[in-house]
């Protein structure tokens, strides 16, 4: 994250059956290699807050506010302030690619639409993506939308980006590597 704000996805670990101890291992090398001071975890695992920070990891519970983090992160892809490096975060652009509301006919008539929230299926990547997000926007950014989209149009569009880059970047390696 610069000063100006521009946030650079540069790295991700995306690995299932990792203990705390394995977890910890991984935060001290992208630590030393981008000079992390603060990592932001899943408020629903207090412990392995508690073991980061005694194995002095700064560790904080981020913010989950789905909406706002959704609104936050939107906002940056949109004014061309987020970018991920090429090659860097395969599962982040996967994910980008799948993350979605549920469709009409799977929404409980009985919920507030304002309640809604993505399908909670293959979204580790874009929870991590979503608590940095939050917990570094700058207090003086405006919290509230700033797009009158509804939040299905906005998810669309995320996806449609991610896609697009994700096609750009098969396009540039089948060309570096002669395959067509």
């Amino acid at each position: 994250i610069t000063p100006s704000g521009h946030h650079f996805q540069v790295s991700e670990l995306y690995q299932t059956g990792l203990t705390v101890t394995d977890m910890i291992l991984a935060a001290r090398q992208k630590k030393q290699i981008y000079g992390i001071q603060t990592f932001y975890a899943d408020p629903s695992s207090p412990g392995h807050i508690e073991e980061f920070n005694r194995n002095g990891l700064s560790c904080v519970a981020a913010n989950n506010d789905i909406r706002r983090g959704i609104d936050i992160h939107y906002d940056l892809i949109r004014s061309g302030r987020f970018k991920i490096f090429k090659g860097s975060s395969p599962h982040s652009l996967d994910e980008y690619s799948t993350y979605h509301y549920p469709e009409p006919e799977e929404i409980d008539p009985n919920k507030d639409s304002k309640e809604q929230t993505p399908v909670g299926q293959d979204d580790h990547a874009m929870d991590s993506t979503r608590y940095l997000t939050i917990m570094t926007s700058r207090s003086h950014d405006k919290l509230t939308p700033k797009h009158p989209e509804p939040i299905r149009t906005i998810v669309k569009w995320i996806m449609r980006c991610a896609l697009s880059i994700f096609r750009r970047n098969e396009t540039s390696q089948e060309a570096r590597s002669g395959s067509v």
